[in-house]
């Protein structure tokens, strides 16, 4: 088992012994980080289950802090699965770009803009 395999399972373990904590706050932030895993693994559609959770726990806690992050990796995934247009995904940084300047947030916006360059090249 590659490092990478055993880091995603070990991220799936926290996600399923903190939930059992009945805690939610730091959900959307632990899935986002499982999705991220999952897709450098090449498991999109692992990858694509974590982000909808993610993205569902953004809206149940209203926990908005990783919100960039989450959809910067869901435009990723899109692109992935083929399920976005280049221009789709773009469009889902550059909102994740609009949050990302609200909230201060510098190091994702140097991410969106690696992203953004990765996929207007496609």
């Amino acid at each position: 088992m590659h490092r990478q395999e055993e880091g995603s399972q070990t991220i799936a373990k926290g996600i399923a012994d903190y939930d059992q904590t009945g805690a939610t706050m730091m959900t959307s932030y632990f899935q986002t980080m499982c999705a991220e895993a999952c897709l450098d693994l090449g498991y999109v559609e692992e990858a694509n289950e974590a982000i909808g959770a993610a993205l569902d726990y953004l809206n149940i806690n209203g926990v908005r802090f990783f919100e960039p992050e989450t959809r910067r990796i869901h435009a990723l995934i899109g692109r992935r699965l083929g399920n976005l247009n280049s221009t789709e995904a773009l469009t889902m940084l550059d909102d994740a770009s609009r949050i990302a300047t609200q909230q201060g947030n510098d190091w994702e916006l140097h991410r969106i803009a690696a992203d953004r360059r990765l996929l207007g090249s496609l």
